[in-house]
Formats: structure tokens, C-alpha cells, sequence
């Protein structure tokens, strides 16, 4: 006959698909599948999701295909999801919860749930966020007609009888859009769940054009490490080392009475600004001459912060920040994948530096002349 709800959920049953052949049916209950996969009468054949980089990265859900050993026949589920490490207690209230809500269409409605048209029975579904992800709530009863039950009302309305399943589908990553408030941003997060949620903002922010690009995961090794914990920090480590003040920076030293320091930055980058350009405007990636460059710079006395501070402010306009190195990687990955938020291009960086040290009050041939 046919399984109780209960069964279909926790025990997982046979049943055929369209065309007649026998498929697993429900399991949709974690704890199950480890005592089947512990018997040797499951086993899990691979991750499905439609961004493999997302899905894997929400280490609460599964979604994947798998084949069971059951009365006789190797079922095979091309595609079920659960939650991992809730108890069967959580199960049995969302179930029910579900179930009370969609009673009525009208009730559904009330509570959130659009109707699932595709359904054999009586469906529906609620899309809810859960810490950065978003997933599907399925619900679906048989339809009950027998008025002796109150399951149908005097002007027709079909009402849901008993209940056949409750089970979650995995959607996706939350977008910024979706955020409920700014909160979201001071929430303290795990290296996998920065890594998960920082790309969208990225995007929402404008400083990348695409989820998936090599800029994202530069973005999130970035902000790794230096040691961010949420995306406030993230974003506000990201946006300081895109900064470009270089022209505030000059025209402060310039200024009659500016700070004592400031000037010797700046002398300090004209000095090195030559071999900069040479290394920046020649055939090669400036991140593959950038080796080059600073043994270039060791070689003619310069060592720790004499080397990588006027470098740093040549590209960004500030002295104290990220690491040289990784300050280029991400302003050669803005060249191919930024967002139109994420400042100033390396190649207009280069052409301000030429025009800021080596214009015609410079001596090319004498990177040792001062700008001031």
C-alpha cells in the first residue's frame, strides 16, 4: 500500500517513476542515509548543484545523487537533499508547521507559499533564507474531497487531506539584495562562509563584474589574509587597497608647510618611479616583472620598507597597506573583471605616475632628481 508520510520521509520507500521503473522514494532524512551508508546498503554517487562552488561551501545541506539497496532492487535517486545534523524532532515540526500552513489555499497565501503547479497532489512551495543560503520548502498533501472530514468547503475549495512529504531543496547563496538589514555585514563568519558570501557583495559593491571570476576569489584570498572575519571588514580592507591618492599625495608634499613625512615619501617614490614604469609599460605582466623589479631595488641598496613603500604608494597613494604583490594581482584581475565601482584602472595608475614624476620638470634620465 501506500507509505505513511512518516515512512516516505524517514524511512524512505520504493516507489516507480513515470515511465514505471522502481526509484527510490523520500529519504529525505540525513540520519538514515548514515545508517544505510554504514550497512553498505547506500551509497552517495557525487554532489549535484547548479553552482558547485556555492553548494559545496554550505556545509548543512546535501544535494546529490545516490543508489539504495532496498527489497531486492539498487533504487537509484538521481537527485534528493537533506539537511545535515538537525534531529528528527526539527523535521517532524517543520513538516507539521508546513502542513497546518497550507491547509487552505487561502491560509498558504497568508503564510507565504505559492502554489506548486507540477505537483501530483495538492503542492506548494516557501523559499526561506538560512544563514547566507537560500533554500525550498516542498510541501505536498493528497487531495481530500470527502466532506465528512471538512476537507472540502461549501463553495468548492479543495483542502489538503494527509500529508504525503515534506523535504528542502538547496537554492543558492543569499544575495546582498535579499540581506534583511545592514547587520549582515557585522556578523562574524568562518574563512568558508566569508569565502561563500563575500563574491556577491563584491558584485552589489561594483568592485567585480561576475560571481565566478578569478577577481572574486582574489578578492576573498585577499581578504583571508588579513584576517577579516566579516564582510564590513572585507570590503573595507578591499576598497583601502583599490584606493588611488597618488595626485593627493603629491600636491600635499608640494604644499608650502605640508608634513616633513610626506615629502620624503614622495622624494623617496620619485626616486624609484623610472624603474617602476619600466617595469609597468614593458611586455610583460607587471605581476611576473614585479620579482624583477624589487631585486632591481635591492641591488641598489634599498631594503624592507624602503623598497615596498614607495612602490605602495606609487600604486595606491598610500605608504602603509597590503603587500606590494598582492596589491597587483588584484589591479591586473580589475583590468579584465572589474565592476564599474572599482576605481581607477593600473594602466591609468601608470599613466598618472608618468605624468606626476616623469613629465617635462623630471628628468628621465635622472631618477634621482627630486619632484619637489
Amino acid at each position: 500500500g501506500r507509505p505513511s508520510v512518516f515512512e516516505h520521509v524517514f524511512l524512505g520507500n520504493l516507489t516507480e517513476d513515470l515511465s514505471g521503473e522502481p526509484i527510490a522514494g523520500g529519504l529525505h532524512c540525513w540520519v538514515k542515509f548514515y545508517l544505510e551508508e554504514l550497512r553498505g546498503t547506500a551509497k552517495y554517487l557525487g554532489y549535484i548543484y547548479n553552482d558547485p562552488d556555492v553548494g559545496l561551501s554550505d556545509n548543512r545541506f546535501v544535494s546529490g545523487k545516490f543508489v539504495w539497496d532496498h527489497q531486492g532492487y539498487k533504487l537509484v535517486k538521481d537527485q534528493g537533499g537533506f539537511f545535515i545534523g538537525v534531529s528528527p524532532e526539527w523535521q517532524l515540526a517543520c513538516g507539521t508547521v508546513a502542513y497546518f500552513e497550507t491547509r487552505r489555499p487561502e491560509l498558504a497565501e497568508r503564510h507565504g507559499w505559492q502554489p506548486w503547479l507540477e505537483a501530483r497532489s495538492l503542492g506548494f512551495t516557501k523559499d526561506v533564507t538560512h544563514g547566507f543560503f537560500r533554500y525550498r520548502h516542498v510541501v505536498c498533501s493528497r487531495q481530500c474531497t470527502d466532506a465528512s472530514i471538512g476537507a472540502s468547503t461549501s463553495d468548492g475549495t479543495v483542502l489538503a487531506g494527509e500529508l504525503c512529504t515534506s523535504y528542502a531543496a538547496f537554492l543558492g547563496r543569499e544575495s546582498p539584495a535579499e540581506a534583511e538589514d545592514a547587520s549582515v555585514l557585522d556578523r562574524a563568519l568562518s574563512p568558508s562562509e566569508l569565502a561563500a558570501w563575500l563574491p556577491a557583495w563584491v558584485v552589489s559593491e561594483g568592485i567585480a563584474a561576475q560571481e565566478g571570476s578569478k577577481l572574486c576569489k582574489e578578492c576573498v584570498c585577499f581578504s583571508a589574509a588579513r584576517g577579516c572575519r566579516s564582510l564590513r571588514e572585507a570590503l573595507a580592507a578591499l576598497r583601502q587597497a583599490l584606493t588611488f591618492s597618488l595626485e593627493d599625495a603629491v600636491m600635499a608634499a608640494r604644499t608650502s608647510g605640508g608634513n616633513p613625512h610626506a615629502n620624503e615619501d614622495v622624494n623617496d617614490a620619485a626616486e624609484v618611479a623610472e624603474f617602476f614604469l619600466e617595469a609597468a609599460e614593458g611586455p610583460e605582466e607587471l605581476s611576473v616583472a614585479l620579482p624583477r623589479l624589487l631585486q632591481r631595488l635591492r641591488d641598489g641598496g634599498r631594503r624592507g620598507p624602503r623598497i615596498h613603500k614607495p612602490l605602495r604608494l606609487l600604486l595606491t597613494g598610500q605608504t602603509n597597506g597590503a603587500p606590494v604583490a598582492e596589491i597587483v594581482r588584484l589591479l591586473e584581475l580589475l583590468e579584465l573583471e572589474g565592476g564599474d565601482d572599482a576605481g581607477v584602472r593600473l594602466q591609468d595608475r601608470v599613466k598618472l605616475v608618468r605624468a606626476l614624476f616623469l613629465s617635462s620638470s623630471t628628468s628621465r634620465s635622472n631618477p634621482q632628481t627630486s619632484v619637489l
